[in-house]
């Protein structure tokens, strides 16, 4: 909808055009080489003689016999890497969408007088770098081992245990930054009332909530996923592979509907301040 939006003329600044176009652009790369990846890891050859989704849509279209005939089997062959593959690309595109917005939310915690502007200042620093490279890498591994769900989940840790260090960088340099005097808003400064509310917000979604808890959890259920698909059979029995990789799914998207409900909480308060801080300016300037 905002692609609609957006290209039906709605009014926005430049900076606001810029940031939207590079975001869309970004997004449609990455489906683009998250397509190419699952799509050959989805045995579409196998089961209907092609891997052209163009020929294949083709056939769904025109009722050919020949598709159709083998789409049950296909959905009870590959259904369990179908779905993780629909899970992991939602996890990602959420992801990037959330990095971006988030990045927006932190800037407007601080005072335009005195923000933190020494990047060694900040607690953890040389890890952003491996931070963002690692967590890239992962999703790009998990695409690839889609269809095998022990190494997807030896990834899915990997990137468990990045989410924790990030975390709890930002939680460290938010703690840090919003107790120096350094960084409070000065006292002649108008936005100061909205600066402090919204680092109310921030306390409450980033230090207060149950952040490395959430983490944990996945982390624990990524574990008997693993052990479930294991060849050995780690519990004494084996089991349909359409159990572990239903319990990869339901942690993507449980943790995935958990980050939706506190960003929405988060991003209402967010908003509010965001109309008082306009109506006060209009105040401010006369503005009926």
């Amino acid at each position: 909808m905002r692609l609609f939006r957006a290209a039906g003329g709605k009014q926005q600044s430049v900076e606001e055009g810029l940031r939207f176009w590079l975001s869309a652009s970004n997004t449609l790369i990455a489906v683009g080489f998250f397509g190419y990846i699952l799509v050959r890891k989805m045995q579409l050859e196998t089961y209907f003689g092609t891997s052209d989704m163009l020929d294949l849509a083709s056939q769904a279209f025109t009722l050919d016999r020949s598709f159709w005939g083998h789409v049950v089997p296909y959905f009870q062959g590959e259904g369990a890497v179908i779905m993780l593959s629909v899970a992991t690309v939602i996890w990602y595109l959420r992801y990037i969408h959330a990095v971006r917005n988030e990045m927006d939310v932190l800037v407007r915690f601080y005072s335009k007088f005195n923000p933190p502007e020494n990047w060694q200042s900040i607690l953890g620093s040389r890890w952003v770098p491996f931070l963002a490279i690692g967590i890239t890498l992962g999703f790009i591994a998990l695409a690839y081992f889609v269809d095998r769900l022990d190494l997807y989940c030896i990834v899915m840790l990997i990137l468990n245990v990045l989410d924790i260090r990030g975390n709890s960088m930002l939680r460290l340099n938010l703690t840090r930054h919003f107790a120096d005097p350094d960084y409070h808003p000065l006292e002649g400064d108008f936005y100061r009332p909205f600066i402090n509310r919204r680092r109310e917000v921030a306390a409450e979604y980033w230090i207060y909530r149950p952040q490395v808890e959430r983490i944990g959890i996945m982390m624990i259920a990524t574990m008997i996923a693993f052990m479930l698909v294991s060849p050995q059979g780690v519990f004494g029995f084996t089991v349909t592979k359409w159990l572990p990789y239903s319990i990869i799914v339901l942690v993507i998207v449980g943790n995935e509907l958990t980050m939706a409900r506190w960003r929405i909480v988060r991003d209402k308060a967010l908003h509010a301040i965001e109309v008082d801080e306009e109506e006060a300016e209009r105040v401010r300037d006369g503005i009926k």
